[in-house]
């Protein structure tokens, strides 16, 4: 896609949402550098149209093709699979054993490396997003903590936690932000991570223009913010957030998240006392993670019921 097309969008995709060139730009870039993109006089790194298509609310992957150099795509290899090891861990439950661990600290170590690389702040912060993860994987949960909070502060320099309905966020912002959330959920501070997750959700129906987009982001708010409810035993809430996220996946048709979503209504109408509910939709969990290869979650749902119930979802 030639560079004054991609200017001429992001302007026009800026003036619709009535965000002036400094709430978009900064501080990724200055005003002046996203003036020179709308123009179409410069063509911008990759990572930064990302950032600035994110803040839209847009997905901008498919145009990634266009403006990744060779060296560029070898650094992108080395982010893939580290997002493909952190995918792998979040989707099964794995344990983090060494054997991940060490690929996790060699591909950030690849990327430390590349000094063309970590000049760029938004690859910091990349760097910075998946040490935390490490870091909260390990259940090393103050350096995950203070890693997430480095990240934000590379593109939220004033990050507030209680501001965050505020601002225009990435991917990685809202990951980060959902790893606080989690650091307090383990800590057992409920009342705050549920207060996060709520914040986050809040500015994500409020940003996210895309259905598609809205489906992949904001179900995965909804769906830790499930996780913390449950642990919480907040019923109610726990079964009006399902629900909704169960509904977004279906506007948006992006169900990675569908299963876990529907687990979590699952033990919403268990804690609720209606257990022929509870056993009669998680058996359809449990078949449906079956069809995906699920195994982890596959005998956590199967156990957890077991306990529960002292059914067998195995049998149909």
């Amino acid at each position: 896609m030639p560079s004054y097309q991609m200017g001429t969008m992001i302007k026009k995709l800026r003036t619709q949402k009535g965000m002036s060139q400094e709430a978009l730009a900064y501080p990724i870039i200055s005003r002046e550098a996203l003036s020179r993109i709308e123009s179409g006089n410069v063509v911008p790194h990759t990572k930064t149209i990302m950032s600035l298509f994110e803040r839209l609310g847009y997905d901008p992957s498919e145009l990634m093709p266009f403006f990744l150099t060779t060296e560029e795509a070898d650094t992108k290899r080395i982010e893939d699979e580290l997002a493909s090891l952190t995918t792998l861990i979040q989707r099964n439950k794995t344990n983090i054993d060494q054997a991940h661990s060490n690929q996790i600290i060699h591909a950030i170590k690849q990327l430390e490396d590349n000094k063309a690389y970590m000049e760029k702040p938004l690859n910091q912060q990349f760097v910075l997003k998946e040490k935390a993860f490490h870091a909260f994987y390990l259940e090393d949960d103050e350096n995950a903590m203070n890693l997430a909070l480095q990240a934000l502060h590379i593109t939220i320099p004033h990050f507030d936690i209680a501001k965050i309905n505020e601002y225009h966020l990435t991917s990685v912002d809202q990951s980060m932000i959902v790893t606080l959330a989690l650091v307090h959920r383990y800590a057992k501070r409920y009342p705050l991570a549920i207060d996060i997750l709520y914040q986050l959700k809040a500015n994500e129906e409020k940003t996210i223009v895309d259905a598609y987009v809205r489906a992949k982001k904001m179900t995965i708010t909804l769906r830790n913010l499930a996780h913390v409810l449950c642990m919480a035993n907040r019923a109610q809430e726990l079964l009006d957030v399902s629900e909704e996220g169960m509904k977004i996946c279906h506007a948006g048709k992006a169900y990675l998240n569908y299963r876990a979503l529907a687990w979590y209504k699952a033990k919403a109408l268990f804690m609720l006392g209606k257990t022929d509910e509870y056993i009669a939709l998680a058996k359809k969990v449990y078949h449906a993670m079956d069809l995906y290869d699920e195994e982890n979650n596959m005998q956590y749902v199967r156990k957890d019921v077991l306990a529960d119930t002292g059914v067998d979802v195995t049998n149909i």
